[in-house]
């Protein structure tokens, strides 16, 4: 999900833009936390210690399909 666990509000630097510069974390926009990818923990920022919820995926035919919390099974 598109949140950081400190406020709750979207990660964008620029719209669908998360990465640092150097493409190694993910970064808050808003206070500048910066996360893990692999397990989206907070390592630097005032969310430290806590993590981004994670979205299970799978991939089926090519596609990418994404379970959001709180969505019905089909």
């Amino acid at each position: 999900m598109n949140r950081c666990p400190h406020t709750g509000i979207t990660l964008d630097w620029v719209n669908s833009q998360f990465f640092s510069a150097d493409q190694r974390y993910l970064m808050c926009a808003t206070h500048g936390a910066v996360f893990e990818p692999p397990t989206g923990e907070c390592v630097w920022g005032p969310c430290f210690g806590l993590s981004l919820q994670s979205v299970p995926i799978e991939i089926n035919g090519g596609q990418i399909y994404a379970r959001l919390p709180g969505a019905k099974e089909d």
